[in-house]
């Protein structure tokens, strides 16, 4: 086993009924920010569930790969970042899961 730094990312985002294109086009537009801005970024992608959870709320989830700490920390501090994630706080229907792990190699 080794580690090399190399992060992996997991976050689950429950999203309020309706408002499930209305938050892909913001992530999408947050999301070119990353490829485009982001050299630490290895893997940043959304994916939807095919079947709404009881309450008809949309879980979305977002693979994340980072070459480092340092990379995910500057992440979080991006201008398209910044801009993006106050836009979706009113689509979704509860506080993301974030789960973060070292890859083995």
């Amino acid at each position: 086993m080794a580690l090399d730094g190399t992060l992996g990312g997991v976050v689950r985002i429950p999203v309020k009924a309706g408002k499930e294109k209305e938050f892909e086009d913001v992530f999408l537009a947050m999301r070119s920010g990353v490829h485009a801005n982001e050299p630490g970024c290895r893997m940043y992608d959304l994916f939807r569930n095919r079947k709404a959870d009881d309450e008809g709320n949309t879980q979305f989830v977002v693979l994340e790969q980072w070459a480092d700490q340092a990379a995910l920390d500057s992440h979080r501090e991006q201008p398209h970042m910044k801009e993006g994630l106050p836009k979706l706080a009113n689509l979704v229907a509860g506080a993301p899961d974030s789960q973060f792990f070292d890859i083995i190699k």
